[in-house]
Order: C-alpha cells, then structure tokens, then sequence
C-alpha cells in the first residue's frame, strides 16, 4: 500500500477532481428516485404465495381496502345523530379514486319477506331522515345477522365500520396509494370536526401501506439526524477532534448519496426497506474513516507534517479498509438470498454505497487530511493509553479469558432457544401512529383485519349450486365459526340459507341450504337481481360459477398463529371434504410465509457470506489458520446477540431476519483490521504476545471509538415508533457491543493459544482445549 498511498497523496489535487467528477455522474440518478407506497413490494413475482393471491384475485377480485372505525361516544351506534353521518360518509367516500365498493351498516343489503315476494333494500334507506323507532328496527336485524356481525357491527352495537374496497390499476404505485389517502385524510378530519362526540379512525391494507411508506421518512426527519449527530459527537470526543468529526461528515454524507444516486439510475422506486441504505452506509463510513483518522491521531504526536500524516494512515490502514469493505460488501449481497425484494434492493444499495466509501477513503480522504486545518495534539490519546492497558490485561489474564469468555459466550448464545417467529405487520408500528391506533380499534371493537381466504372449488361450471357442495361449504363455515381465534366469516352459505328463509315467508325452520340444486341457483339469482349498485357478487363468486370464496378474520394474530390455524382447517378439509381441499391464501398469508420463508433463506446466504469472507482473509493474510479463526469473532457476536434478543424479546420479525447479514459486515470490519494488524507482526518476528499487544496499539482506538458511536447511534434509532427501524437498530446495536468484547477478551488469547500450540507442537491444556472446543462446537451447532 505504500505505493498506493505515495501516489495520492503527491497527486491529491486530481484524486479529488477524478473522484468527486465520478461521483457526481452517479448523483444524476438521485431526481429519478420515487418512492413505492404499495405494502405489496415485499412480495416477490416469484414468490410461489404470491402467484397464488394473484391467482386468486384474479378469479374473485383485489381487496385493497381502507376499513373506517366509527364509534360513537355514547356507545350506541343505532342513534339517528350517528346513523346520519355514517350514511353521509359511506356516499362521500365513493368519490374516492379508484373505489369499487363502499359497504356500511347503513347500506347493508337487508332480505325480507313481504308476502309472496322477497325485499331487497338498504338496511337504512334514508339515513338523513332516520326516526329512532326505525334506528331501533335496524339495530334489531343488524344484531341478528351473522353475515356482518363482528365485522360492520359489534355485539352491542357500540361500535361500527364502513369498508371502502378499491380496485388499484397497479400502473403506478407510486402514486395510487397516496392519492387515495390525500383525499381521505382531509374527509376524516372533516367529520371528526363536524361529529365531535363521534371517533373516525381509518385502517385496513390502504392505510397500513401508506404507514409503511412514511415511517422511513419520519425516523428520517428526527431520529436519523439524532443518531448521526451522537455518532460524530462520541467520535469527535474519543478523537479529541472537531475537525475530525466534521471529515467523517463529509465522507458519510457522500458515500450515502452514492447509495442513492446508484438506486435512481436504475428506476427502481425507493421504499420503507431501502430507505435506510444511506444510514447504513454512513454507519460503515464512519467505521472506514475513523481508522485513518487514528491514525493521524497517533502519527501527529511525532511531526506535523500533514502529507507524512495522510500518507502513513493510508500505507498502515489502506489494506485493511480495503479488505474490510470487500467482505463488507459480500456480507450485505447475501440479502440477494431474502425471498423479498427490498432487503435485496437494501442489500445491493449498501454495497454499491460501499464502493463509495473505498473510492472516498482512500483517493479523497487523504487530500481533505492535507488540506483541512486539523489541530496537532503531541501528547498520546486516553483512548490509546486504555489500548494498551487493556492489551496488558488480555496478555496476563490470558488462561482465565480463554476459559472463562466461552462459558459468558454460551450463556449468552443459548437464548437463542427462546426465540419463536412470531411477526405481526398490522403492529409494525407504535402507538404514536394512527394506523396502529386505528388497528387496536377495529380489531378490539369488532373483529380480525388478519384474513385467511379459500377459494373452495367444485371443479364444474354452475357447480356452486348444488346442494352437496353448499352444505360441506355450510359445514365448513360452522367449523371456523367454532375457532376462538377467528371473530368473523365470509360465506356464500350463509346468503343461501338467509334467502332460502326469505322464499319461504322468513320462518326461521327454513335458515338452511335449500333441498335442490334448482332452489339454491333460483334464489341467488333473484337475490343477484335485486342488489344495489356496486353490490354485486363477483368478489364472491368467480366467473363460472364453479368456486366460492370463503374468507376468516383473525384478530391480533402472529404468523406462528395463522399457520397453526390453517394447519387446523387443512386438517378439517382432509377428514370431511377433501375433494373441496383448497390452500390458504390473501395478502395476510403472503406476510406471514415471507417472514417463514425468509429466516431460512438467509441462513443459507449468511452461511455462504462467512465461507467467502474467511476465504478473502485467508487469501489476505495467506494463512489458513487465521482464515478459519476468523470465523470465531464473526459469528460468535451475532450468536450473543441473538440469544440476549431471545431473553429479553424471545420474537424474531422479518426485519431481525436480516441483522446477521447487515452486521455482518461491521463486525467484520473490527476483525479484520485486528487480525491483519497481528499477522503483520508476527510476521516480521514479533511473539504472540507482542504481536497483540501491536495491534491494541495501532487498531485498539479506531475499534473502540468506532463501535461506541455506533451502539450510541443505533440506540437512538432504537427509540423508533417502527419496527422495521426498531428492532433492526436495537439488535445491531446489541450485536456490535458483543463484537467489540469478542474481538478485545477473547480473540487476543485464542490467537496466542493456537501460536503457542504450533510452535511448542505440544498438546494444549485440558481446559484451553475444551474452551476451544466448546466454542467451536456452539458456533457450528447454532
């Protein structure tokens, strides 16, 4: 690297103009940038769930609803006050863009019996002008009907819902989504003004893809900015350095628009999962930076000469940030194994920003460093006085380390066994947000916005008529009736049994599927006839008429609970209708098996990330040895990390899934710069003792300095109101403060031990061998 750091450091003035020319080229692409509100972007075209929700909405037709919560705080929803408005808001919002249906208590498409004919009317014709005799008649037949108790209504009639169902034209998702909310919002504002007394609360998969959407961007205006601000603070203090600080700015914020820049050149909308590539970025930004700036530190206690400062930072740290960001990089490209594309947008995004952090390091970084007034300090560092102090400490306590790290390692790692996967996307977010206010709501005051849909096939045209099938339909109906987790059904079997009572003069002994084929095919379609606009039964019934739609809410339900309640309805198709067997499908499914699927995905490709990395090291440090024991600190801080996660969460959601892969590549980072500092050494003839002691020295600073800001800045982010975000920066967090306790206590003596073995050829003690053996067999147990 001397070479490499002679040549930019004497032709800095043309490093700059290349690179900064380069960089701009890339920054064109950031105008492209749009930002992709559709919940339906974790969804893969390939993703075998997905095929068959597209099938299936296809076949019936696509629900993207907004679910509008009303209640009243008199607690009676059958009032003329409250019935009035819900009618005036259940036709306002048909103006909405892109509606297919608007469905409310008002509107419910009430049957009865008027002599020989059979009535089909709204449930309140004239809400405006309701008296309370007829408020108090509909309150009755609402109560009455299962097909929309605990979905329009709730038992006691407190609490109520208007369904607006929207057909998206999916040509641009940019901007159909916010467009349905921008006029939604300024409604609901408006009636929560206009009706005081009464509470308007919007959600359903509309509002919680536009909350998806925005989240990013409101941890970006507060807590991104916050966490940024505490990292250069923490670093500045550790350096003793403003002007420090102010170049780790400099580099951060360029190499996080490369990120950006590169994502616009490819047109692919920004979304709630690669929003947080740039912080990402600046985060290994830092992490680069600061080795060169200790560098400089230690260096200018012996001259003042900036060149002289640039130029040793760059010869002493250049292979090692070089090393660092490749396997950096390899570590984040394992997101490309997620079955989701935006973690492999994230994941493609972040090493392309690392590419901008390598070409900033070490072709611009070193120019800023001659140019830029930095203050020289010519007494030595607290931090690098603490460096060696603590490397004395690890070389005399090096037995007791060795044995005694393993069995804090193992303590630790063995939280792992409390995890459960259990995600719920309805409560990404916190109770800061409207959406999950609006989500509490519904589903304490009326039902599950979770939804397992079926659709149950005959397998002939005009099948759904026939009495056999419709009363195996009613008899599975009855069965997810008698589910406790799920609070309402969708079934055609129902309608029949209400309109086959209505044919014969409402007696109540006729609530059940008529006895011919003829019967049930008359009765629907004089029922069909006689809806009102928009009412129609396409969305239950398919094209055909060979297949039904059977559709179970779920309230406050993870995925763990959703596929033990499917497994319990495959079941019942198995023993009592196994010719109708149909899988389970809708969007809340696809959630869940992404977060099902995904855990195992990236196993594999965090698996294969470390065999790359150990095998980049091994060629770096041309030893085989130390490419396999580089394994031990990469891996072993995840393992920790994880199972504090298990003891104190014990929930692992898709967005922990990726932590390994994202952390990955910091921790790496430390590993790196500590091995290569210790192989050098050795290299040159020092023992293993001093060799550790050697690298404390001349990496002990950078790696503090950068993981306390960076748990300091990922704790911050912590304090997010979104999960995503959430989890994500308290389990890096975690993770990083293990790494820098693996790489410092128990790295030193295991390099020390595995030396002394080779060089004495003699058997190790009973006691180091089993804490090594015991280590290694957890690493590759878990």
């Amino acid at each position: 690297m001397e070479r490499l750091a002679d040549f930019v450091v004497n032709n800095r003035i043309k490093m700059a103009f290349v690179t900064m020319l380069m960089a701009f080229a890339v920054y064109a692409g950031i105008p492209n940038l749009k930002l992709d509100t559709d919940g339906r972007v974790f969804m893969a075209a390939d993703n075998p769930d997905k095929i068959l929700l597209d099938r299936f909405e296809q076949e019936f037709a696509k629900d993207d609803n907004l679910a509008i919560v009303i209640v009243p705080k008199d607690g009676e929803v059958f009032t003329p006050r409250t019935l009035g408005a819900i009618g005036a808001m259940t036709e306002e919002l048909w103006n909405l863009p892109y509606v297919r249906l608007v469905n409310s208590i008002t509107r419910f498409q009430n049957t009865y019996a008027d002599g020989d004919m059979m009535v089909v009317e709204d449930l309140v014709p004239e809400p405006s002008m309701v008296t309370d005799a007829e408020a108090a008649a509909a309150r009755a037949v609402a109560l009455d009907r299962v097909e929309i108790r605990n979905s329009l209504i709730n038992d006691d009639a407190s609490a109520t819902a208007i369904s607006v169902i929207f057909r998206l034209p999916g040509v641009d998702l940019v901007t159909e989504i916010p467009d349905i909310i921008s006029e939604a919002e300024p409604l609901l504002e408006r009636y929560r003004a206009d009706y005081p007394d009464i509470t308007f609360k919007a959600s359903g998969s509309v509002a919680v893809s536009q909350a998806f959407a925005t989240a990013s961007q409101r941890d970006g205006e507060t807590l991104t900015p916050a966490m940024l601000v505490a990292m250069l603070v923490v670093v500045g203090v550790l350096l003793r350095s403003v002007t420090g600080s102010l170049l780790i700015l400099i580099l951060a914020a360029l190499s996080a628009l490369v990120s950006l820049g590169a994502l616009g050149w490819t047109r692919v909308p920004i979304n709630s999962a690669t929003a947080v590539a740039p912080l990402m970025v600046i985060t290994l930004a830092v992490a680069s930076s600061v080795h060169v700036l200790s560098s400089v530190r230690q260096t200018m206690q012996q001259t003042s000469d900036r060149t002289i400062w640039a130029r040793r930072a760059l010869t002493d740290h250049g292979l090692g940030i070089t090393v660092a960001v490749f396997t950096t990089a390899i570590g984040f490209l394992s997101l490309n194994f997620s079955i989701s594309p935006p973690f492999r947008q994230l994941g493609n995004m972040v090493a392309g920003g690392m590419i901008g952090v390598w070409i900033f390091t070490i072709f611009l970084l070193p120019g800023l460093i001659c140019w830029i007034p930095i203050r020289q300090k010519k007494d030595t560092a607290s931090v690098d006085r603490m460096m060696v102090a603590l490397g004395e400490f690890v070389i005399r306590n090096q037995k007791r380390l060795l044995v005694g790290i393993p069995v804090v390692i193992i303590a630790f790692a063995a939280g792992i066994s409390q995890i459960k996967l259990e995600d719920d996307f309805l409560r990404y977010f916190d109770e800061s947000f409207e959406t999950r206010q609006a989500t509490d709501l519904y589903e304490t005051e009326l039902g599950g916005l979770n939804v397992l849909e079926y659709s149950v096939e005959t397998g002939v045209e005009n099948g759904i008529n026939s009495v056999a099938y419709l009363q195996k339909l009613d008899a599975l109906s009855a069965f997810l009736r008698d589910q406790p987790e799920i609070s309402h059904i969708r079934s055609l079997s129902d309608t029949i049994k209400r309109l086959n009572m209505n044919m014969n003069g409402d007696d109540p002994a006729y609530y059940r599927i008529p006895d011919t084929d003829e019967e049930a095919s008359q009765f629907l379609f004089l029922y069909e006839l006689s809806l009102g606009y928009g009412m129609d039964l396409t969305d239950q019934i398919n094209v055909d008429r060979s297949s039904t739609r059977i559709s179970a809410f779920v309230g406050y339900a993870t995925t763990r609970q959703l596929l033990a309640l499917d497994d319990k309805i495959q079941g019942w198709f198995d023993s009592n209708a196994p010719e109708l067997k149909s899988p389970v499908t809708g969007q809340s499914h696809v959630y869940t098996m992404i977060s099902a699927r995904d855990v195992p995905s990236m196993l594999q490709g965090t698996t294969l990330a470390l065999i790359f990395i150990s095998f980049v090291i091994f060629l770096v440090l041309r030893n085989l040895k130390l490419g396999i024991v580089s394994l031990v600190p990469n891996l072993l801080p995840a393992l920790m990390g994880f199972g504090l996660w298990g003891y104190m969460v014990g929930n692992v959601t898709l967005a922990v899934s990726i932590v390994v892969a994202m952390t990955l590549g910091i921790v790496v980072d430390d590993t790196v710069h500590f091995m290569l500092k210790y192989a050098n050494a050795r290299k040159r003839g020092d023992s293993a003792e001093d060799s550790v002691r050697y690298a404390f020295k001349s990496v002990g600073m950078a790696l503090t300095v950068t993981s306390l800001g960076l748990v300091v800045g990922f704790a911050i982010l912590g304090q997010s109101g979104f999960a995503v975000n959430r989890d994500m920066a308290q389990l890096t967090a975690i993770t990083l403060a293990f790494a820098l306790f693996v790489d410092f206590l128990f790295l030193p003596p295991l390099l020390i031990f595995l030396d002394r073995m080779k060089q004495m050829k003699i058997s190790a003690t009973p006691a180091a061998l089993a804490a090594l053996l015991s280590t290694g067999i957890l690493a590759a147990t878990l």
